[in-house]
Parts: C-alpha cells; sequence; structure tokens
C-alpha cells in the first residue's frame, strides 16, 4: 500500500499548481505550458497509484469483480490514460538532459501501450491475459517511487563511495543520479513484473509434464 500513501503526497503537492511546492526539477521559463502539463501528469498519476493496488489484488478481483471493474475505470480513465498522454511532453519539455528525457519517454510510451492491451483483453474477454498486462502496468505504474529511492542511493551512495563517479556540479550530478533510478525502477519493475506474471505458465507446464509421466 506505499503506492496509495505515495499518490496521497504527490496529489497534495501538485494540486494547487505552486510551483514552490513542487519535488520536481524547476521548469524551463521559456515554457509557460511545462509546469501546468507537468502537474496535471502527477495529478492524474496520482490517482493511478491510489487505485493500482486494488487492479492487483486478487481477493477483491475474486470476491467484489463488480468493485474491481468500477475502480479499473478510475483507474484508466481518471489516472493511467491522461497521465501517460501528458507524461510525453512532460517527457519532451524536461530540462535535466537526453538520458532522463528518454527514461521519461519509454517509460510513458510503455505505459500507455500496456494500458491498451491490457484494457482491449479485459474488453475481448481475456482475462488471464488480461491480468497479465495489467501486472506490468501496475509495475510501471509504481515504479516511479523504486525510482526515488534508486536516485537517493545513487545520488547519496555513490557520493559516498566512488566521489570521483561524477562531477563537481551539482546539477550535473542531481541529473545523472536521478537519470539513473528512473531506468533502474522501469527495468527492476519489469523483471519483477514478467517473473509474477510467467510463474502461472511455469507451474502450467510443471503439471503437465508431470501428468503424462505419471499417466
Amino acid at each position: 500500500m506505499y503506492s496509495i500513501a505515495f499518490g496521497i503526497y504527490s496529489f497534495v503537492r501538485f494540486i494547487g499548481f505552486d510551483v514552490s511546492q513542487s519535488t520536481a526539477l524547476p521548469p524551463r521559463p521559456e515554457v509557460p505550458l511545462q509546469y501546468p502539463l507537468l502537474a496535471l501528469h502527477v495529478i492524474f498519476g496520482s490517482v493511478a497509484m491510489v487505485t493500482a493496488p486494488f487492479q492487483v489484488w486478487p481477493w477483491l478481483r475474486n470476491s467484489r469483480p463488480k468493485v474491481h471493474r468500477r475502480i479499473g475505470l478510475v483507474y484508466y480513465f481518471g489516472g493511467v490514460i491522461p497521465s501517460g498522454i501528458l507524461a510525453i511532453p512532460t517527457a519532451v519539455f524536461v530540462s535535466a538532459g537526453q538520458s532522463l528525457r528518454m527514461a521519461l519517454f519509454t517509460l510513458g510510451v510503455l505505459w500507455l501501450f500496456t494500458t491498451y492491451v491490457g484494457f482491449r483483453a479485459a474488453l475481448q474477454g481475456r482475462y488471464d491475459d488480461h491480468r497479465r498486462w495489467m501486472v506490468r502496468n501496475v509495475a510501471l505504474t509504481t515504479s516511479i517511487i523504486t525510482a526515488r529511492l534508486m536516485f537517493m542511493a545513487n545520488f547519496f551512495g555513490i557520493q559516498m563511495l566512488a566521489p570521483d563517479t561524477y562531477p563537481a556540479d551539482a546539477r550535473w550530478t542531481f541529473t545523472e543520479a536521478y537519470s539513473a533510478g528512473i531506468w533502474g525502477g522501469l527495468v527492476v519493475h519489469l523483471i519483477i513484473a514478467e517473473w509474477i506474471s510467467l510463474r502461472p505458465r511455469r507451474r502450467a507446464r510443471r503439471a503437465t509434464r508431470t501428468s503424462v509421466t505419471t499417466g
């Protein structure tokens, strides 16, 4: 449920569209739309973050399918879809280097893609496929939290263990550590999601082999 707390915290920070309350990088003064787009991205993303755990909670899905579907609609149309669309210009306008730009852009594209494929699978009644794609989608939704932890590990830990890793410029150090955090969170969460998604198939194959052998 850590994503719920993170979502509420982010929502409170950005709902007033006050740059002084922002935890993000300072916006570009020559792009007046940058911060409003970023704030909207975070606000919708906070809705996705708060509702994400309910999309992969087996008890709710199996015992209260109507509630699961209704929360899912909020997750899709009040969270992931608008936030994912806004993630694209947010990535393009970021002023912290091409590596961070591409990390955020990749995350946004994968987020929208898994949303589309997962939602289409549900509409077509392919619920096993829907569950697997939702695991991937929620992994992407929550990867930004792990990215923050990896950013802090890079920013503080690497500075202590290998002080020559980054130059003396504070902004360069910050952006490099932030980029490493985004890429790291993205990769780690996708690996975990694939492990969770493929596990039932491995069990089914083992069960099939066992039945054939004993038969």
